[in-house]
């Protein structure tokens, strides 16, 4: 619902949308930088938006088992690209 306001730009939700993909795609670069992983700012969206997926799957689910399988299928295919 408050992702809906937002996007109609309601009072009170200002910066609301940004901080939703922003900080995760901040963090994500950090890291592959770290790491050595070099990634275009859409790889690491891909691997976010892949990520959130699943979290969201497992929470709904209350299954962690096929998202665990899927994001290592994820890594294999990730680290193959």
């Amino acid at each position: 619902m408050r992702a809906r306001h937002a996007r109609s730009r309601r009072p009170g939700t200002e910066g609301f949308l940004d901080s939703l993909t922003e900080p995760w795609l901040e963090q994500a670069l950090e890291i592959a930088e770290r790491l050595g992983a070099e990634r275009s700012v859409d790889d690491i969206r891909l691997g976010v938006a892949v990520t959130r997926g699943l979290l969201i799957e497992v929470l709904a689910t209350d299954d962690v088992g096929p998202a665990t399988a899927s994001l290592e299928r994820f890594i294999e295919m990730w680290e193959r690209a």
